[in-house]
């Protein structure tokens, strides 16, 4: 297993964690607690520099979507407090402190 997969398990298991969902049920249900948590991780893998390509591999989306969530997701974190929270607490369990 290469580091980008390494990181891709750390990341999906401490998102499924904080907020409350399996990493399976993470990536195909579309409960809120799913796509919250969803978008909290394919933002943190771009913020770490993987490519929309690479993320779409990881994830199994279609790299349109992936760009979509870039797109649309970080001002859903700035919008509502609890995702913010969330996000910020999967940051700094990942040790990626962002303010």
């Amino acid at each position: 297993m290469n580091k980008v997969e390494e990181f891709y398990k750390r990341v999906i298991c401490i998102a499924g964690e904080v907020c409350g969902v399996d990493p399976v049920d993470m990536m195909s249900f579309n409960r809120e607690e799913c796509v919250n948590a969803r978008g909290i991780l394919i933002i943190i893998l771009l913020d770490k520099g993987y490519s929309e390509k690479v993320v779409a591999d990881l994830t199994g989306l279609t790299r349109r979507g992936v760009n979509r969530i870039k797109n649309d997701f970080p001002d859903r974190i700035r919008r509502n407090w609890m995702i913010h929270m969330l996000d910020r607490e999967v940051r700094n369990k990942l040790g990626m402190n962002k303010e």
